[in-house]
């Protein structure tokens, strides 16, 4: 007979978000479950497992990739919201359509999100990166509350590490954000 675990009663605030939360009080279970609010899968609960670091707010979010032209921006913008809710709606013209397409994140790609949001340190990115572009470039944006991270590429590429092997760290931070990004989100919304 498998013995119960004592869990400790927690209360967690953040911006003017109250959890109130009961952890196993050690072993195992334990450190997975601080593990995965530190990851961003609690967000709300991500600060209490964090020590002197400011706390990372990993999701909810926005990414829209889109195409410059004579009529402004025309691409698709995805959302995802805090509980892995999934949305996707065209962008014409910077306006965004109905949503066209819904789905839900599971604990795998919302965690391999997280990871990779936080690998990337958006905070420390610039407002504009860009790589080598003429006319109409494709623009790849990441938006996370006020924060608006915009790549700059050139038209009718999806840009990689691998195309360009000599962008600066900042570029090649938010190219690895980017294909992890487009590989779960076309795996949620395909």
């Amino acid at each position: 007979m498998m013995s119960r675990q004592r869990r400790v009663p927690g209360r967690i605030e953040r911006g003017g978000c109250v959890a109130q939360v009961q952890l196993p009080s050690s072993g195992p279970s334990r450190r997975l479950l601080l593990g995965l609010l530190a990851s961003g899968l609690c967000a709300p609960c991500a600060a209490q497992t964090q020590s002197a670091a400011e706390p990372i707010e990993l999701i909810p979010f926005a990414f829209s990739v889109g195409q410059t032209g004579a009529v402004g921006v025309t691409g698709r913008i995805w959302r995802i919201a805090a509980d892995g809710a999934v949305t996707r709606a065209t962008l014409f013209n910077r306006e965004e359509d109905p949503v066209d397409a819904r789905g839900r994140l599971s604990a795998a790609q919302m965690a391999r999100v997280s990871q990779a949001l936080a690998e990337a340190d958006t905070r420390t990115l610039p407002a504009e990166l860009s790589l080598w572009t003429a006319a109409n470039p494709a623009v790849t944006v990441l938006m996370r509350g006020p924060q608006r991270v915009r790549l700059m590429s050139p038209a009718g590429q999806v840009p990689t590490l691998e195309a360009h092997p000599d962008a600066t760290e900042d570029v090649r931070r938010f190219l690895r954000l980017q294909t992890v990004l487009r590989d779960v989100l076309s795996a949620a919304l395909p």
